[in-house]
């Protein structure tokens, strides 16, 4: 799967067809060894691919690795505090090697 960066969306092999993923879609992407599940707000899509692989071919402005196991949308974020980001309905956990990691990718107003 190689995207284009031109592009807002990208095609993966699933169930034996090409289905488009639109980036705006997505809501994060969850690692299974060597399978993925891509969370979209209707479904989700099993691609045989690793999450470092498909994290390469992500737009860093548009997406966050934030545990081991997990990738999601800087868009779809509510809330987020030092162990779990917040999204519609779902809390993903921040791994320890990720801490900060959304700190640097978002734009924060301190006090």
């Amino acid at each position: 799967m190689e995207t284009t960066l031109n592009h807002d969306f990208f095609f993966v092999r699933t169930d034996g067809r090409y289905v488009r993923i639109n980036y705006s879609d997505i809501r994060y992407i969850q690692s299974d060894r060597n399978y993925l599940r891509i969370y979209t707000e209707e479904k989700f899509h099993i691609v045989r691919m690793n999450l470092k692989r498909l994290e390469s071919l992500l737009p860093s402005n548009h997406f966050v690795r934030v545990h081991k196991s997990f990738i999601i949308a800087l868009h779809r974020i509510k809330e987020f505090d030092h162990e779990l980001v917040y999204l519609k309905n779902q809390q993903i956990p921040i791994g320890e090697q990720y801490k900060g990691v959304l700190e640097r990718a978002l734009p924060l107003f301190r006090d």
